[in-house]
């Protein structure tokens, strides 16, 4: 996965949102999955910190589920609200034991994890043996205007 920090963070959020969009047509290509991106009403202001996590956290959902899921279809989702910026990544995968993975969680669940406390948000997986799996992270969002938060 080419697609890195430089290329999200470079000026605009449409930008930002086209490299997410442009890191999921690449999981699909590489992967043989099928990737579908919605974005909708995403906050034109967030911090660099947050758009990063938000990019991260995508990055190695795609990266697992292509490595681990035998998923078919994947679905991103980054939906804004009056205080919040959601992610959400489903796919119709394998899924896996939530509650066996709180006991010896990988190190990308344990980074997801942390990234997104670092923002102040949460994440959660929901996820069921043959179930497929969903990911998703809420993140509060302090809009700054919109030429400090497209200077990094």
């Amino acid at each position: 996965m080419r697609l890195g920090w430089n290329n999200f963070c470079a000026t605009s959020m449409r930008r930002r949102i086209s490299t997410l969009g442009g890191l999921c047509k690449e999981v699909a290509e590489q992967s043989n999955i099928e990737v579908n991106f919605q974005s909708l009403q995403v906050p034109t202001g967030m911090s660099s910190d947050v758009s990063l996590s938000i990019f991260r956290v995508a990055q190695e959902s795609l990266h697992n589920i292509a490595k681990h899921a035998k998923a078919r279809r994947v679905q991103v989702e980054l939906l804004g609200t009056s205080t919040s910026v959601v992610l959400r990544v489903s796919d119709d995968g394998i899924g896996f034991d939530p509650e066996a993975s709180k006991h010896r969680p990988g190190l990308g669940m344990i980074s997801m994890k942390e990234r997104i406390r670092s923002v102040g948000g949460t994440i959660s997986f929901s996820s069921k043996p043959s179930m497929g799996t969903q990911l998703e992270t809420t993140i509060p969002v302090v809009e700054m205007p919109v030429a400090a938060a497209d200077i990094f």
